[in-house]
């Protein structure tokens, strides 16, 4: 009797085991690096949607507080310019604000808040401020009826006492602003007047129409006449020649935040330079710093670096 086995019966030989497990090996491998590729996709995707949400919110919010900046010119603001650093702004807004403690207080309103913006440099975090103003004493003056500027009032004594508890987190993942401005003449600007040479005011020390840096005041101030004996009599000049504000944040996602320290975040934000000249927006330069790399830190957290930048322009006086 032939007990061969048949061709239908005869089994697998080793050679076409491992054939199989080959092929089944780099069919697994390959299905593996997919998956990873997708999920690295996916994540690098959700986290500039993060960044993109975050600076959504931000722009959109500051945006709104200057679409209602109250431009009186004897109101004052502060810009605080931090060369290498990041900048503040503080201003009055016709917005909301913090402060109302009784029936009797919210008689008093004036309808103005003092807004302000920064980067905690403690946290690392972007953070605004808001506190309701009252109509008491008139505080939030820059200049009396005698037209003076009142030290006790201005906005500059006022920052030296501000509440920590009108502060707040707007975003966590912001770490990096600056602030420049577009003036009446076109030109990009780190201040908030017209200089000598732009030919649109006379800019002669003392005659009229012309500026001067803040004094006293928080804002520039602007020569209106000359009074009998010939001195200037200066006003503040607001915001008017002012025809834009520009600002320029830098945004970490989740993953590279948690990654760095605090002072990593803060070496990172100071390799962020202010741009040389007030004609250069540092949009450009900062994401060009960010293609080319920083030594010494995380590709990952590099990475989920993103810069942003938005023009607010002001309605005209």
């Amino acid at each position: 009797m032939n007990l061969s086995p048949t061709k239908s019966e005869r089994g697998f030989t080793l050679v076409e085991m491992l054939t199989a497990m080959a092929i089944f090996v780099i069919m697994i491998s390959f299905l593996g690096q997919l998956i990873s590729n997708t999920t690295t996709a996916t994540n690098a995707s959700k986290a500039k949607l993060n960044a993109d949400d975050q600076a959504r919110f931000a722009l959109d919010r500051i945006g709104e507080d200057l679409q209602r900046l109250a431009k009186r010119p004897d109101l004052d603001y502060k810009v605080l310019k931090n060369p290498g650093a990041n900048d503040e702004i503080y201003f009055y807004s016709e917005v909301p604000g913090l402060g109302v403690a009784s029936v009797s207080d919210a008689q008093k309103q004036s309808g103005l808040s003092l807004i302000g913006y920064r980067i905690n440099s403690e946290t690392n975090k972007l953070e605004r401020y808001s506190e309701s103003i009252q109509w008491d004493n008139l505080s939030f003056l820059s200049y009396g009826t005698n037209n003076q500027v009142i030290g006790s009032t201005t906005l500059k004594s006022k920052l030296g006492n501000l509440d920590n508890k009108k502060f707040h987190v707007l975003c966590d993942g912001i770490f990096r602003m600056e602030v420049q401005f577009i003036l009446r003449d076109g030109t990009y600007s780190y201040d908030t007047f017209l200089l000598n040479g732009s030919g649109l005011v006379n800019v002669s020390s003392g005659e009229v129409n012309s500026r001067q840096p803040p004094g006293n005041a928080e804002s520039p101030e602007i020569c209106i006449a000359k009074d009998s004996s010939g001195a200037s009599v200066w006003r503040g000049l607001g915001w008017r020649d002012v025809s834009a504000v520009i600002v320029t944040i830098v945004v970490i996602d989740d993953s590279g935040r948690k990654i760095l320290s605090d002072s990593g975040v803060n070496s990172l934000a100071s390799k962020f330079r202010e741009t040389s000249s007030a004609d250069l927006l540092p949009m450009e330069s900062w994401e060009h710093a960010i293609e080319s790399g920083f030594s010494g830190m995380p590709k990952k957290a590099v990475s989920g670096l993103r810069v942003y930048q938005r023009t607010f322009y002001l309605s005209t006086l």
